[in-house]
């Protein structure tokens, strides 16, 4: 990645926090990782309040439908939570990353009225595309991939789901021990037997 003095020149900040937060989508040891398209904008000089950084509606009716699987399923409410909203996970100095959906271990949560990101690995971690400007720091769109899902099994979660629907239509399932890329027409397991399988989606 691209170091952050040299980023934050380039854009005409001198410090971190000089970064709108809303333009800032997660922090890999300390450097900036901007929503996609961010960048673009800022160096045109649109007016940085005026930016919304969102899901597209197919991203969000993804979302929807996975969410909508996980509520209405067998899964112990009692012993996991299901959070959205892009949680935060905190996986130590200067490395905070988001999920689109993460399925976490109720027990394990030791403050749940924190106004902090979590520092508890989710069971599972569940991205639909990718939403961080990976063109300005990293390699390629796999690579992101590839790092941010090498740095939540690092962290401790089990499973790393990616839902890709732009570039190419394909579920990436990634544990410790293998990763495997599915079509939208296989049956995926998120946790204890429940699944979702994408064509089951609703677009009429």
């Amino acid at each position: 990645m691209v170091g952050f003095s040299e980023k934050a020149q380039q854009l005409g900040f001198s410090r971190f926090s000089d970064i709108p937060e809303h333009l800032v989508y997660e922090e890999w040891d300390g450097v900036p990782i901007l929503y996609r398209g961010a960048q673009a904008q800022m160096l045109q000089n649109y007016n940085l309040n005026e930016l919304e950084m969102g899901s597209s509606i197919f991203q969000s009716l993804i979302i929807g439908y996975i969410l909508k699987v996980l509520f209405s399923s067998n899964l112990d409410n009692k012993k996991y939570a299901i959070l959205t909203n892009k949680p935060g996970l905190h996986l130590g100095y200067r490395n905070n990353i988001s999920n689109d959906i993460a399925i976490v271990e109720r027990g394990r949560i030791q403050n749940k009225r924190s106004v902090q990101y979590s520092t508890v690995p989710p069971k599972v971690a569940i991205e639909v595309d990718v939403k961080a400007d990976y063109e300005q720091e990293f390699e390629s769109f796999d690579d992101y991939i590839n790092q941010k899902t090498q740095k939540l099994l690092a962290f401790g979660v089990e499973k790393v789901i990616w839902i890709l629907s732009s570039e190419r239509q394909e579920v990436r399932v990634s544990t410790p021990a293998q990763t495997t890329i599915h079509a939208w027409t296989d049956t995926i397991e998120t946790l204890e037997g429940v699944t979702f399988c994408l064509n089951d989606m609703d677009l009429s």
